[in-house]
């Protein structure tokens, strides 16, 4: 692939995600906890240095980049300011993302939403929001969320008030709080293809085989080290004996 002048590389456009089907679901599942309202948002965002950013990085007309880690960005501009509002991980393991058996889940660590903003988050990058009736959410925003402390939306919208979160503070980790909550950070989701699956199973197998070798190599390195270290006593010892004869 071609290299931009950032020396990243240009992506492809993510294919939209499949509508989730058990979306009806959510309400019945939701009216089992206690609906709780939180707002507010953590100190370290910062909504009007994220707006700067994402104004005068559209100004500049360049194709969209990745980075090594296959994470995908607007514009090179966005990519040097770590997204913007606009990362996606189009595969693999990262410190932001999870495949899980044929979904993908990104955590975007950007900003925090509103729950509308969460859905447009997932929407514009052709991904939905990690559906609560998925089993693979659980998990997924376990993995993405819990080890963070940060709250995240989950997908599903049970009404026009309350929506679905998984919140850090609560055991079992789902509540319903208020859709104008800007508290909670936004995991997306989308279906992986069969090629995207076996290339990740490539890329672990791999990784695994890699370390199987590294591993190789340090035993053969130690018993190396050990094999002189006994060489050298038995010289010590030997002088030593040759010594004592004299």
């Amino acid at each position: 692939m071609a290299r931009a002048s950032t020396g990243l590389l240009c992506c492809r456009t993510p294919t939209p995600a499949p509508r989730n089907p058990h979306a009806h679901v959510a309400a019945a599942i939701l009216g089992n906890f206690t609906i709780t309202h939180s707002i507010g948002y953590p100190t370290f965002y910062m909504p009007g240095a994220l707006a700067a950013c994402e104004d005068s990085c559209d100004k500049l007309p360049e194709e969209p980049v990745c980075d090594k880690y296959d994470n995908w960005y607007r514009t090179s501009c966005h990519a040097q300011r770590r997204g913007a509002l606009d990362q996606l991980f189009t595969g693999g393991d990262g410190p932001s993302t999870v495949p899980i058996g044929k979904w993908l889940f990104v955590l975007d660590t950007a900003a925090t939403y509103t729950y509308p903003q969460a859905q447009a988050a997932c929407s514009r990058r052709g991904m939905e929001l990690a559906p609560l009736t998925l089993k693979e959410s659980t998990e997924a925003l376990s993995r993405l969320c819990e080890p963070r402390g940060m709250d995240c939306w989950y997908g599903d919208r049970p009404g026009a008030s309350w929506c679905p979160m998984y919140d850090t503070s609560v055991r079992g980790g789902v509540t319903a709080k208020s859709c104008t909550s800007s508290r909670a950070f936004a995991v997306c989701a989308v279906r992986q293809s069969g090629a995207q699956q076996q290339q990740q199973q490539q890329e672990k197998k791999k990784e695994q085989q890699d370390k199987k070798q590294d591993k190789k190599e340090q035993g053969k390195k130690k018993e190396q080290q050990g094999k002189k270290q006994d060489k050298k006593e038995q010289g010590k010892k030997k002088e030593h004996q040759g010594k004592k004869k004299e």
